[in-house]
């Protein structure tokens, strides 16, 4: 998919608005083409950043261990705008640290500097690749999450839904942007139910 050009930063919120109503009105006939949760995250992933000029969405995880109580963490989906950047960027100990905190709070983050949030060397490892700003939405659902397609996952079996979404950006993003954003990953959750690419926790 190509970008609209700079499109999150030189378009008001109108503009932000039409794209939202343009995913949504596609959203239900991905979800009824697709047969498992991760082809229509990967579809989703692809819809922001071609609609948004995001440069990476990761999906992420979380469970905690039925024995330990330890939080576990999977990436269950990632989509990059720039085919060349190096996966080690953005998946690394600190990146998953940050998710982590994200998991333990329970809520997401505006947008705002890398600088704000992860340790002077990352950092600027991401302002290297244009990767300047970053934002985070948590998401936790009354429903069973499936393991990975092609893989046992985090279990053999379904877990409870929570995930924590992030978006990584050159530049700072409209304000709009992530309650537009929002309101479209909670359609998407909505949407997986009723096609039951998610299953509820009680039958």
């Amino acid at each position: 998919m190509n970008n609209p050009e700079s499109f999150a930063y030189r378009h008001d919120g109108i503009r932000l608005h039409q794209y939202q109503r343009a995913i949504l009105t596609r959203l239900p006939l991905v979800a009824a083409e697709v047969t498992h949760f991760d082809e229509l995250l990967q579809w989703l992933g692809e819809a922001l950043i071609h609609y948004f000029h995001i440069q990476v969405t990761q999906f992420w995880v979380g469970h905690h261990r039925t024995t330990t109580g330890q939080l576990y963490l999977e990436l269950r989906m990632m989509v990059f705008q720039n085919p060349f950047l190096s996966q080690e960027i953005v998946v690394n100990p600190q990146m998953a640290e940050a998710i982590e905190r994200i998991f333990l709070e329970r809520r997401g983050l505006m947008p705002q500097s890398i600088d704000a949030f992860f340790p002077p060397q990352q950092a600027q490892a991401l302002h290297y690749n244009h990767l300047s700003y970053w934002s985070c939405y948590f998401m936790s659902h009354g429903a069973l999450l499936p393991a990975a397609k092609g893989q046992g996952g985090l279990s053999k079996s379904k877990i409870p839904f929570s995930m924590a979404v992030t978006l990584l950006f050159q530049e700072m993003p409209h304000p709009r942007l992530l309650p537009v954003i929002s309101f479209i990953l909670e359609q998407a959750i909505v949407t997986a139910k009723q096609y039951q690419l998610l299953k509820p926790l009680t039958l």
